[in-house]
């Protein structure tokens, strides 16, 4: 009978939700700055400021989770800079949503 490394399963089941977090936050992203720039409903902009924050908790929560396996991987380095990548895009576009 096999032994599974559940230590392991966990890890790429942790790295699936994060891009699924990834791809599901760039849109949010990607909607907040047509809503501003395209001349969308200005009253959805504090919905989306509140979309953003509550994603890059859990974001920086999936993050947190996954840099504790320790693991020296190309994979451990693509989360850590999409994970920043990520936090700069959300800053910026606070920013630009604030000035609007």
């Amino acid at each position: 009978m096999k032994r599974y490394d559940v230590r392991h399963i966990a890890f790429h089941v942790l790295i699936g939700i994060y891009f699924v977090w990834f791809f599901v936050f760039a849109a949010l992203i990607a909607m907040a700055l047509m809503n501003v720039l395209g001349h969308g409903n200005p009253a959805l902009s504090p919905v989306f400021m509140l979309w953003m924050f509550l994603n890059l908790v859990m974001g920086t929560a999936l993050f947190i989770v996954i840099r504790l396996f320790r693991q020296e991987t190309v994979l451990n380095r693509i989360v850590l800079y999409t994970y920043f990548l990520m936090a700069a895009a959300t800053v910026t576009t606070v920013l630009i949503v604030q000035a609007a």
